[in-house]
């Protein structure tokens, strides 16, 4: 007789360290707070946002350095560390409002998981239709990571483009996120060597013919200068940042409150390096 083996995957503790080093189960204040999830510095585009919208709210980042990068990473696997993380987040900091700042991320997660963790939650996620109503030559690129690229929503998207109509270029390129992560750092980029890098993929004649560009990545704002100098002809930049904290304020409508705002600052790892988190303080978290 056959005994069939059944698999049971556990869901893994996941442990959040702040800018000390100490592992916290709680923050010890009673204002509203709004979390915002990246693996990286990308979410700080999109903090800045929250600030302006949500006046008195507190702000708690949480970046998952141990499993940086996600661009590359196994999309199953992923999949499973995003639920586990964002589940263990809402139970620990029992956030108002949550953000997916991260593009990768807010592509794989499914709508009934997000309604699962019951309270508002918005997506970043690139807007790609809305760039070509905005595309004056019907030329758009989407920078992103190769998981968003390959995403089962970006591939929604392109079965609705007429392609004789619209010309619609993908990159997906985790070295830029990295390029991001260096630059939030203050080391100085070489945007030779990110123009060389893209033309890997593309043809110098594909980018001059681009003219508009979404920026489909919270990292890659943070690079915009350098990209600019090497896609000299587009006309707009589409950020999704904006909208999506906007939409989350029309969820939430929370009133103000006349506390001051406090951003907390939550890793997945104690982080070894002296200037790890130099990005996140440079933007005042704690």
């Amino acid at each position: 007789m056959l005994v069939e083996d059944t698999i049971i995957l556990e869901k893994k503790n996941i442990e959040f360290y702040n800018s000390n080093g100490d592992s916290v189960e709680k923050i010890n204040t009673d204002t509203p707070r709004i979390l915002i999830f990246d693996s990286g510095v990308g979410g700080l585009s999109v903090s800045k946002y929250v600030e302006n919208f949500f006046l008195g709210t507190d702000v708690v980042y949480i970046a998952d350095n141990k499993f940086y990068p996600y661009g590359n990473k196994d999309r199953t696997l992923l999949l499973e560390r995003i639920e586990d993380l964002l589940e263990q987040a809402v139970q620990v900091f029992k956030p108002i409002g949550l953000i997916i700042a991260c593009n990768t991320a807010s592509t794989l997660l499914s709508n009934n998981f997000i309604e699962k963790l019951k309270l508002p939650c918005i997506k970043v996620l690139p807007p790609i239709l809305e760039a070509f109503q905005i595309s004056s030559k019907k030329n758009v690129l989407l920078i992103a990571t190769p998981n968003t690229i390959n995403s089962e929503y970006v591939n929604n998207i392109c079965e609705k483009l007429i392609y004789d109509k619209f010309i619609f270029k993908k990159l997906g390129l985790t070295e830029l996120v990295n390029f991001s992560e260096m630059k939030s750092r203050g080391i100085l980029l070489k945007t030779n060597e990110i123009e060389s890098l893209i033309l890997k993929s593309m043809t110098k004649e594909e980018i001059d013919n681009v003219d508009v560009v979404i920026l489909g990545c919270t990292h890659f704002p943070n690079i915009k200068d350098e990209l600019k100098y090497i896609f000299k002809n587009v006309n707009e930049w589409v950020d999704p940042a904006y909208d999506a904290v906007n939409s989350l304020y029309q969820a939430i409508n929370q009133s103000n409150s006349q506390k001051g705002i406090q951003k907390f600052l939550f890793l997945t790892e104690q982080s070894k390096a002296d200037n790890f988190t130099f990005p996140y303080s440079y933007s005042g978290f704690l």
